[in-house]
């Protein structure tokens, strides 16, 4: 995806914890992916994604964003124990650099889990160097290239349970 041409985004809105794992997972250049977003009313992360190309109404992101969503929240409690996240704002990131926020209402239903942490590990050569792994899609990131390959996985994904 052109970063630059994409004009839709969608604002993260879960337990900090699950939101930072899905920014972890969720890396550029690879699709979806999360992004810190910087402006007048705060930091928050936004979801951007192929799914929202020559889309022209935050309406129709928004019927986009949930269809993703219901996939992806799946993908993430799979490969790295997320609780859903939900769909904030959409976020329309216009050509002159303003950003807008579109809120869409809806009601969700509530969950409480518990759950232990996520380990990260750092590889070092001889003299102690981190070594950083060559850029590559997470397992969520992958799963959700399968559903653009074959929409049956992603309906699969999305009929199943997220826990």
């Amino acid at each position: 995806m052109n970063q630059a041409s994409n004009q839709w985004g969608v604002e993260l809105n879960g337990a900090n914890e699950d939101m930072q794992r899905w920014r972890m997972q969720l890396k550029p250049p690879f699709d979806p992916f999360v992004e810190e977003v910087k402006d007048e009313q705060g930091d928050y992360l936004a979801l951007r994604s192929e799914t929202f190309d020559g889309v022209t109404n935050s309406n129709r992101v928004h019927e986009r964003a949930k269809q993703l969503f219901k996939t992806l929240n799946v993908a993430m409690s799979k490969n790295a124990n997320t609780d859903p996240v939900i769909i904030g704002a959409v976020v329309e990131f216009a050509p002159n650099g303003q950003i807008r926020k579109h809120y869409h209402i809806e009601v969700e239903a509530a969950m409480i889990r518990f759950r232990g942490g996520h380990a990260n590990f750092t590889i070092t050569d001889a003299q102690g160097n981190v070594i950083e792994p060559p850029p590559a899609p997470s397992q969520a990131q992958l799963w959700m290239r399968a559903t653009t390959l074959n929409p049956e996985i992603g309906s699969a994904l999305r009929s199943g349970p997220a826990a």
